[in-house]
């Protein structure tokens, strides 16, 4: 009689516990209409139903939205923000290499830095820009820094400290950032005494706390010591075998040459 009393007694609870479960995979089933990255996590809806502490369906956002806001910002940038390591054309050994170094990086990004410079149409930020998808197809929170535009936006109002954080802070705290066209200049002109301030402060923040960060730039890491030891040690100790200087050759960039 006690077995069976207990029987009658448990089964409306797991009743109920399995119409809220049929109610959370109901909803994690449709198919969304998100854009712009494809996730199998939340199916494109952008949120995902879970169970809350009282047994309940509950609906958080998915990591996908920083995701896509990312490759929102490469988009925007100008840069192609579905390139891939495929995109990457190699028929000369130092293209080779190039490749190779990015796929390790990659692989193990953790607190590590990837340094490569060279001269205009050598495939810096296609390369790179490909590193950063690949890392968000794993789920890898990345953010994008075009550093001309950035560098404006921040030096523009450095006086007003609540504005200032709300571009610094993101860029100081992600898991990896990509920096493109760092230290980048008019024509012929030296970075300002302002934007070595600001690559200090955004690079140091980044180096104490061990935070992965891919920079792109056409000065090679040597020039950057010359401009400021203090930025250009903390990148030099960082990369380690991840520094990638292609020296100029006008046969190298891809744009004069057919995208060879």
């Amino acid at each position: 009689m006690d077995r069976m009393f207990l029987k009658t007694r448990t089964c409306p609870i797991k009743s109920s516990c399995d119409a809220e479960q049929e109610k959370i995979d109901r909803f994690n089933s449709t198919i969304g209409e998100w854009k712009g990255f494809n996730c199998d996590r939340c199916k494109n809806r952008g949120s995902i139903a879970i169970k809350d502490k009282n047994g309940k369906m509950a609906i958080e956002p998915c990591s996908c939205r920083e995701i896509r806001k990312a490759k929102k910002l490469i988009k925007e940038s100008g840069i192609n923000n579905e390139s891939s390591f495929a995109d990457f054309k190699v028929t000369k050994n130092y293209q080779e290499a190039m490749l190779a170094r990015a796929k390790e990086f990659v692989a193990d990004p953790s607190g590590k830095w990837f340094y490569m410079a060279g001269q205009n149409g050598i495939g810096k930020s296609l390369l790179c820009t490909a590193m950063v998808n690949e890392l968000l197809s794993k789920y890898v929170p990345c953010k994008y820094m075009l550093w001309r535009d950035a560098s404006v936006k921040l030096k523009a109002v450095v006086n007003n400290a609540e504005e200032y954080m709300a571009i610094m802070e993101p860029l100081k705290t992600i898991n990896v950032l990509y920096i493109d066209d760092f230290l980048k200049t008019e024509q012929g002109k030296s970075p300002t005494e302002a934007d070595i301030k600001l690559a200090f402060e955004l690079l140091n923040q980044r180096y104490c706390n061990r935070l992965s960060t891919i920079i792109s730039c056409e000065r090679s890491l040597t020039e950057v010591i010359n401009i400021d030891e203090a930025v250009g040690s903390r990148i030099y100790e960082k990369v380690g075998k991840f520094n990638i200087y292609i020296a100029k050759d006008r046969s190298k960039n891809y744009r004069l040459n057919g995208g060879k």
